[in-house]
């Protein structure tokens, strides 16, 4: 797709299809989001979920070929007060922890809101939680809050509460449970934010 660069480092940027192997793209998301995305995973994800663009993900690539940063691009229809609106989606956002800091996600990020106003999205949304360095980063690039949500899970054996709550929660299994904890405990606070930017300047 071409080179971006921030002046701290120089990455070429290119699409999903483009990788080489699609291995780094799952070590990218096992090392930034402790997320195993195996080949087959991202393959079901395309295939199975509509949202996902033509093109699936959008990355920053060393000289060497390393995948130092990307995500997943979507195409989401939302509902507003005027009537349906298609924005882009920023899906699964993840640095290599060898590449923090060297300019690689904002070099993905300014592409990916090329690549959405060439595709007619005005606006473009992610998640994320005010508790990681990355808001920053989102912040400088226009994005603002939209909306705040709490993440409650149920413990598998626990007992249902017999008090109304305003909180949904959803039984899941042990293993289930186990794996997420596991992850989140390290990755995800409580508290995790919807944010959204405009793609033209």
């Amino acid at each position: 797709m071409g080179r971006q660069g921030q002046g701290l480092a120089e990455f070429r940027i290119a699409f999903f299809d483009e990788i080489d192997d699609s291995l780094k793209v799952t070590l990218l998301f096992q090392l930034s989001l402790s997320f195993t995305a195996t080949p087959r995973v991202l393959e079901e994800l395309r295939a199975n979920d509509d949202r996902y663009t033509p093109e699936f993900g959008i990355f920053a690539l060393t000289e060497r070929g390393d995948v130092a940063a990307g995500h997943l691009l979507m195409k989401i229809s939302t509902e507003t007060a005027v009537g349906r609106l298609d924005v882009g989606g920023v899906n699964a956002v993840g640095t290599h922890p060898s590449f923090a800091r060297r300019g690689a996600m904002t070099a993905v990020m300014n592409a990916s809101h090329k690549y959405f106003r060439e595709h007619g999205l005005e606006h473009s949304v992610l998640t994320t939680s005010r508790t990681l360095g990355a808001m920053m980063l989102y912040e400088r690039l226009g994005y603002v809050e939209l909306a705040r949500s709490t993440l409650a899970m149920k413990f598998p054996n626990q007992p249902r509460m017999s008090a109304k709550s305003e909180i949904n929660i959803r039984p899941t299994r042990t293993k289930t449970f186990r794996k997420l904890t596991e992850s989140s405990r390290k990755r995800w606070p409580e508290v995790m934010d919807l944010l959204i930017g405009r793609t033209t300047s």
